[in-house]
């Protein structure tokens, strides 16, 4: 990327990337039984819901978070409501392993190609929605979504007028929040996957390895 050659290198390799993606892709579709894919239906329609859904409101809090507002941050997350290629890698790894069903594949791929359908008409409406969103809003919080922006800009421009702590104090107090994030979130997921399983196979009477 730095070599300054970049541009003549991507256009050299492009039709062997082209390539290698119809042929990706072929396969990927020939692996799926299109009778499996009609039964698994229902819960390829439930996990590109989890996706949209759950992308919406990840990627749309931690925007709002950042400070990016609430159009830009719900404008993110449905730009994001979609899995890639990568989850096909994951899902054939998995069956090849044994660790999961084989019908996991064409759930993965089902919800792959809802989601890439769905993503930009979920974009399109993504305006409304944070406008619909803003307007239900409490004037407490809607006037403190308002301002945080600000404030946050306020607290960058502090930091870096300070003089009194290092780059590496800054880099190593990072690196220390980043980690116990990491370990906590680590930990709640180990502590609360088994009990959700459970509550989501009692609601809809999946299997509990389903959930």
């Amino acid at each position: 990327a730095e070599s300054g050659e970049g541009h003549r290198i991507a256009s050299l390799v492009a039709p062997i990337r082209d390539l290698f993606a119809a042929v990706f892709f072929v396969a990927v579709g020939m692996s799926v039984d299109p009778a499996v894919a009609v039964d698994v239906l229902p819960l390829g329609l439930l996990v590109a819901a989890i996706i949209i859904l759950g992308q919406l409101f990840s990627v749309g809090f931690g925007g709002i978070l950042a400070g990016r507002g609430l159009g830009t941050s719900f404008g993110a997350g449905a730009a994001l409501g979609q899995v890639g290629e990568f989850s096909f890698i994951i899902a054939a790894l998995g069956v090849g392993s044994g660790a999961v069903r084989p019908e996991l594949a064409s759930v993965v791929v089902l919800a792959a190609l809802l989601t890439a359908f769905s993503t930009p008409l979920v974009l399109r409406r993504a305006g409304a929605l944070a406008s619909a969103l803003d307007r239900l809003m409490p004037p407490r919080v809607r006037r403190l979504l308002s301002l945080y922006p600000s404030w946050l800009d306020s607290l960058a421009d502090r930091a870096r007028g300070s003089k009194e702590r290092s780059p590496w104090r800054r880099t190593l107090a990072a690196l220390v929040i980043d980690l116990l994030a990491l370990v906590g979130q680590t930990l709640l997921t180990a502590l609360a996957s088994r009990p959700f399983a459970l509550s989501v196979a009692r609601e809809t009477g999946l299997s509990v390895e389903w959930a």
